[in-house]
Order: C-alpha cells, then structure tokens, then sequence
C-alpha cells in the first residue's frame, strides 16, 4: 500500500501522431521523435530535399538538449529559425556578439522542480561523476543558514548548495539546490558548470551585498580547503 505514486519514466516524443508521412517525411523514431540535425532540419525524408525544421516536443537530438522542456523547446525554436533562414539571420544581426556557426550551446541546461521547497540542478550528479573520475571528484556544501542575508531572513536548517568539482583542477561539474527559489539561483551555478570555470573563478566572483548567492562562495571556499589538503596528501 502507498499513499501516492510516482511515475518518473521520462518524456515520450509527441510526433507520432503528426502524419509526418504525408509531408514526405519519415515516420518517428521509436521515441515519438524526429531525427534531425545540429540546426533542427529534419534529417531523414523520403526523397529530395528536405526543408523542414521542428522544435519541442518533436525533437530528440540537435545543438539544444535535453528535450521536452519549456526552457529547451523555446532555444530550439531560435536554433531552428537560424538554420531555415541563415541568410536573413546574418543580414539581421551584426557579426559582432553572433554565435559562431557551428560552436555548441550549453552542454548543461539547468534544471528545477516546481516543489514547494524547490530543487534544481545543472551538470553532473556526485554518483555520475565518481563513475567516470573515481576518487578525483569532491564535493562541498554550504546552507543558505549561515549566510549574511539568514541573519535578517532565516531560512530552514536543511537548505543548501552542493558543489561538485575535480580535486586536481578544480573545474566546476555539477551545482544542486535544495531549498526556496532554488529555480532562481541555478542559472548562475549554470554560469560556472558550462564555462568551464574553476572553484577559483567563484572564489574570486563578487555577488551583490547580502544576498543567498554568499552560498557559491562558501562552497567553493570549502572545496578550496578541502583541495589544498588533498594536495598536500598527494604530496
């Protein structure tokens, strides 16, 4: 007996009921999915040039991932407007700040849980990272209680911010968030975990006065700590 059930198989592709047949495509993958390009351009069609381009819910693979979110779907709408009118797109924006063609997006959207204390998370868990580096992943947490900002506003005892990191470089894996307006704060672990940057880069960013974001540097302040001691015993 339970008092509630949790079905957390994943998103299906929704394009199996489209008729994409009729439009001289190829039916959908197994998922419910078009196969398509880097640019969202259909990759497979039944015979000559294919031109159409599709976002959302449709789509498995191209340069935005994951699929079957708002946040994905819509930045798949402006890589497929990109690819379907490249000419127009470079006559409409200036080349200085354009992406180049080509280049990847961001490898890890962020990710957050519409729950009543919030969850969200960007980049790789501590059990994924461990799988693929052993003991050379760290971790380091700090809870938004002993900030500046929860002496004026307190905030619960269990919430906090996890880090997750290289001992031997530094450089940023994962950020998760437990705790309120946890889909607030993400975009900025998202920041780190995407550009590559280091435990250092947060230690030497400065957030507003007294805010929650005092919860990146504590953090990364502890990995610091623990990476120095880690240093000394490889010594």
């Amino acid at each position: 007996e339970a008092g509630a059930f949790l079905s957390a198989l994943g998103r299906g592709g929704a394009a199996k009921g489209l008729n994409v047949e009729n439009a001289g495509l190829r039916p959908p993958l197994p998922s419910g999915h078009l196969a398509v390009d880097y640019n969202s351009l259909v990759a497979e069609s039944t015979g000559g040039d294919c031109r159409v381009f599709v976002a959302g819910d449709t789509v498995k693979d191209c340069a935005i991932y994951p699929g079957g979110l708002l946040s994905t779907g819509l930045a798949q709408g402006h890589v497929a407007v990109r690819g379907a009118f490249p000419e127009a797109w470079r006559a409409t924006f200036p080349p200085v700040g354009r992406r180049v063609e080509g280049s990847k997006m961001d490898a890890f959207p962020a990710v957050a849980f519409w729950i009543d204390d919030g969850v969200a998370t960007v980049g790789v868990t501590e059990q994924a990272a461990r799988m693929a580096h052993g003991d050379d992943i760290g971790t380091a947490s700090a809870k938004y209680s002993e900030t500046v900002k929860a002496c004026v506003q307190p905030r619960p005892d269990d919430e906090f911010l996890k880090i997750v990191y290289l001992k031997t470089s530094g450089s940023i894996l994962g950020v998760h968030i437990f705790g309120k307006d946890a889909s607030e704060m993400i975009n900025h672990g998202a920041a780190f975990v995407n550009r590559g940057q280091t435990i250092w880069d947060v230690i030497h960013s400065i957030p507003p006065a007294v805010t929650y974001d005092e919860v990146f540097l504590r953090a990364a302040r502890r990995a610091c700590y623990s990476m120095a001691q880690f240093s000394g015993e490889r010594a």
